[in-house]
């Protein structure tokens, strides 16, 4: 899937937009603080996972600074937070993904459309639920903290390489497990079986 544009309403530091063109091959975003630049990938991260990942990283140390995270807060009350997605899917074409949160609603109760119509984003790939192609700054970070195994895994995912990483997982590291044991019994067998009862 390849986003093409981008339309957030009251959503963070955005009121009423236009669409915002990402179809081309390079789109780079550039300003001071304070001029969207995260809220627009967090936008992006909600629409497709419902949720911001610094907003559940920030709860935790301080749910009254993390509340009513998602709405701007000069929306009149009767307005709804939504983004929406323009993106082209490979076998079904253009495709309108938007994520609306109703006025009033808790955070947590958000609904998504596929085309005017409610699904979930699983409809469009199953491999949206299971990687996030969306490294914001502060999740930049995280990413260069990580060991390089778990690295490794998140630049699979967002490649979506889903059932290669999870083929490797569970039959490779399982294998290799497995291999080690049997490696180690072969040179002392009497600790194997100490260790077992």
């Amino acid at each position: 899937m390849r986003l093409k544009r981008i339309r957030p309403h009251f959503f963070r530091c955005f009121g009423r937009n236009e669409w915002i063109d990402l179809s081309s091959d390079l789109v780079l975003l550039y300003g001071s603080n304070g001029y969207g630049k995260t809220s627009l990938a967090e936008a992006l991260e909600w629409v497709l996972h419902g949720r911001a990942k610094r907003r559940a990283r920030g709860i935790e140390k301080s749910k009254v600074d993390y509340e009513n995270y998602y709405r701007n807060i000069h929306a009149p009350e009767d307005e709804a937070t939504w983004v929406e997605l323009l993106v082209d899917h490979p076998s079904k074409g253009e495709i309108k993904i938007k994520r609306v949160l109703p006025p009033g609603s808790d955070e947590s109760v958000s609904t998504t459309y596929i085309d005017g119509s409610e699904k979930p984003i699983s409809d469009l790939s199953p491999v949206l639920n299971s990687f996030d192609p969306i490294i914001p700054q502060h999740s930049l970070q995280d990413f260069i903290r990580a060991k390089p195994k778990e690295r490794h895994t998140r630049i699979s995912l967002a490649l979506g390489l889903h059932d290669l990483v999870k083929f490797r997982l569970v039959m490779l590291d399982g294998g290799s497990s497995r291999i080690h044991r049997r490696r180690s019994y072969k040179r002392n067998p009497s600790s194997m079986m100490s260790s077992r009862s």
